[in-house]
């Protein structure tokens, strides 16, 4: 077998939903205290199971498996034989265990109970991205598949657009927008600039797929044409309202900057500007949002304007980590990175795509070793422990590998955890 050097991330979802990046450190439950009356009361009767305690084990963990990861938790604080049985079921514990910063991004954003327990952890268990064959280390939230870096840059699949954005383009109605997996909470990717223009916080509007939302509308009209004609007349209604509350006073853009200070004429509001072709709505100084419509064009070119203009800037924020279990093996695997495609970029002056798909590219401990059969860069001896890993994403300081590469040969790979101990340093004695 081929050896070459490896390497790990210690945070692999920096650039994606990372919990203590977008929200910060979660916050401690502090336990009851004892003075409120009936706290130190105990019950006398053992507690029971109730109906589950006469069915199979088996079946009940099927029906835990169907529930939520909110509701499994309600379930395990009913008493101590429920927490018992939720304790024993494996499918819980794994996910509690290695996947808590996703369970944590999930209920943050809103769609915790959107999916099973079963859903998250067959994804878990499922080490494949489901439009290529890589290794995918991340989730893709709305619809929880499992997705590599790479596709989720590249992919239209991935596209995302905000909920009242879509159900204008597609003429969706509210029966239909609420079947639409809405993701809420996303952190705004715009830099906000306080000390040159006003700003005032953006609220954080729901996301939505956009394929999801264009599937769910041919559905409903059946065909393209139909679709394009109640497109139209959502378009124009969207229009005129628009165009009346920027003539009623002062609104402000996606990014909290005042429409009348970047554009001084009323005819020039958002119609061009480079600075501002990525805004999706402002809202007025009564605090009321207005979404941009959209350019009236064919249906056929509805899915790439929303692409360009209505996706973030960031598909990425969309997605979080989540480690592979190997269930032969009993383990959690983040995914390793060739350190030779790594150093090869960043030494090239112009790499070329496949370069920079390799240098993005995580492998399995079992494949990574055919990796290095074929990577021309290990071939050539670039095989440095030490070289500067120039950051591709926006906060470098987080973006870190494990404390030092790791040599893989033979048929073991060894990686080190995902948080690296610190070593203990000796206290040294002086004697008098």
């Amino acid at each position: 077998m081929a050896s070459g050097i490896a390497y790990c991330l210690t945070r692999p979802s920096c650039e994606m939903l990372d919990y203590r990046i977008a929200w910060g450190k979660p916050k401690k439950l502090k336990l009851a205290p004892l003075e409120i009356p009936g706290m130190d009361q105990t019950n006398p009767d053992p507690p029971l199971v109730g109906f589950l305690g006469s069915m199979p084990l088996d079946i009940m963990y099927e029906v835990l498996m169907n529930l939520d990861y909110g509701s499994t938790g309600k379930v395990r604080l009913l008493n101590s034989s429920y927490r018992r049985l939720v304790d024993s079921f494996p499918a819980y514990g794994i996910l509690k265990k290695h996947a808590r910063q996703c369970l944590r991004v999930m209920r943050r954003v809103k769609i915790d109970l959107q999916w099973s327990v079963g859903q998250i952890f067959t994804e878990m268990c499922s080490p494949r991205c489901r439009t290529c064959t890589d290794f995918g280390p991340f989730l893709f939230l709305p619809t929880c598949s499992r997705c590599c870096y790479s596709c989720l840059r590249s992919r239209d699949e991935y596209a995302m657009a905000y909920l009242s954005t879509l159900k204008a383009i597609f003429a969706l109605p509210e029966s239909a927008v609420e079947r639409l997996v809405a993701v809420e909470n996303v952190p705004s990717c715009s830099p906000m600039n306080a000390v040159r223009y006003k700003i005032r916080f953006c609220p954080c509007l729901p996301l939505a797929s956009v394929r999801q939302a264009y599937e769910t509308s041919l559905d409903i009209y059946g065909d393209e044409f139909q679709l394009g004609q109640a497109v139209k007349h959502f378009n124009k209604e969207w229009r005129r309202e628009w165009d009346e509350h920027l003539r009623q006073g002062v609104c402000y853009t996606a990014d909290g900057r005042l429409v009348t200070d970047m554009f001084p004429s009323s005819s020039d509001h958002l119609s061009r500007g480079p600075e501002v072709q990525n805004h999706n709505f402002c809202y007025t100084a009564e605090g009321r949002l207005i979404e941009r419509p959209p350019v009236l064009k064919q249906i056929d070119q509805m899915k790439r304007i929303i692409f360009d203009q209505y996706r973030p800037q960031k598909a990425e924020l969309i997605s979080t980590f989540l480690p592979f279990w190997n269930t032969r093996t009993q383990t959690a695997e983040p995914g390793m990175y060739c350190s030779a495609c790594g150093y090869l970029w960043s030494v090239s002056q112009c790499p070329t795509p496949q370069d920079i798909r390799l240098f993005q590219r995580a492998y399995l401990s079992i494949e990574i070793q055919t990796h290095f059969a074929e990577c021309e860069a290990t071939k050539e001896g670039f095989r440095q422990h030490n070289w500067k890993r120039e950051s591709r994403f926006r906060r470098p300081e987080t973006y870190q590998s494990t404390n030092e590469d790791f040599l893989i040969t033979g048929n073991i790979a060894q990686a080190p955890p995902l948080t690296p101990q610190k070593r203990k340093r000796k206290r040294r004695v002086s004697r008098a």
